[in-house]
C-alpha cells in the first residue's frame, strides 16, 4: 500500500512482549512509556500481534 511505512517491527513487538512478561497487568499507557513508543502503537501491538484483549 502507499503512504507511510508501518513503525511496528519485530524488535518493537519483542520489547512490548518482554514488558508484559515482567508485569502482565500493565496498562497500554505504561507499556508505551516503558518501551518509548506511542500509546496507539502499543495498543495495536497488544491487540493485533499479541492477541491480548481488555477485560472490560
Amino acid at each position: 500500500r502507499s503512504g507511510r511505512p508501518s513503525s511496528i517491527s519485530e524488535e518493537t513487538i519483542d520489547k512490548v512482549s518482554d514488558a508484559l512478561k515482567d508485569k502482565p497487568q500493565s496498562s497500554v499507557r505504561s507499556v508505551a512509556t516503558d518501551c518509548s513508543i506511542p500509546p496507539t502503537t502499543a495498543h495495536r501491538i497488544m491487540t493485533e500481534y499479541l492477541a491480548l484483549k481488555s477485560y472490560k
